[in-house]
């Protein structure tokens, strides 16, 4: 019983070394243990059943000390495999990935233009000695919330609101109106002379002809919306 153990032992580590095919060495225990039994049948003492039992326990101890080294082929290969199936996935092979090269369209590019508009600051600021200094300025209701916002960018003499929203549960309450003022105070502060803000149809841009904004250009979108670009001189 101690050959035959012995001999799987060595048949499993032996495949695994030399990549044989998957289940060869159920074939190379099973031919070794035939042989293994048969030899039993002899009577005891005979040459060949003795060559053959040693001939086993030899192996076995082989094996033995092969056993690190399979498991250091198997931990190997499935790392192999696992970087495989990464490049795969992304569209590349483990030696060499692979990426689209031209035009791309990029989803989920929130990242992507952080850091673009991060770059075009720095490059603003190169060319021109200054950078667009951005501000943005919130509203606050009772419960906590933020009823509203506004985002500015100031650049030397012009300001120009890149966003302003207030919640449809607090509209028509005047929050529109004190960030549009609020932000019209930090462009004087900060040397602005000319507010600029882009706001459709469907945005009210009411509010800011009523705050002084004229109407600078008008594009129609379609669908009888459009886009209204309004300007305001600052005293």
């Amino acid at each position: 019983m101690a050959s035959i153990i012995f001999l799987a032992l060595a048949a499993m580590v032996f495949a695994r070394i030399l990549r044989l095919p998957r289940g060869t060495w159920r074939y190379v225990l099973a031919g070794a243990a035939a042989v293994a039994l048969a030899t039993q049948l002899l009577p005891p003492g005979h040459p060949l059943r003795t060559d053959v039992a040693e001939s086993a326990r030899n192996l076995g101890w082989v094996g033995l000390g092969l056993v690190p080294v399979a498991i250091y082929a198997v931990f190997l290969a499935r790392l192999r495999r696992r970087t495989g199936v990464a490049a795969r996935q992304a569209g590349g092979t483990a030696d060499q990935p692979r990426h689209p090269v031209g035009l791309v369209q990029i989803a989920g590019d929130a990242q992507l233009a952080a850091e673009t508009e991060t770059r075009l600051a720095a490059e603003t600021a190169a060319a021109l000695g200054t950078a667009p200094r951005l501000r943005s300025l919130a509203w606050r209701a009772e419960d906590g919330s933020l009823a509203g916002h506004l985002r500015l960018a100031v650049l030397r003499e012009v300001c120009e609101i890149h966003a302003l929203r207030v919640d449809p549960a607090h509209r028509g309450a005047g929050i529109g109106t004190r960030l549009l003022a609020a932000a019209e105070e930090i462009a004087r502060e900060e040397g602005a002379r000319v507010m600029i803000a882009r706001a459709g149809s469907w945005q009210a841009p009411g509010l800011f002809a009523r705050a002084g904004y004229t109407t600078a250009r008008e594009r129609a979108i379609g669908g009888g919306a459009a886009w209204f670009q309004m300007e305001k001189n600052l005293p």
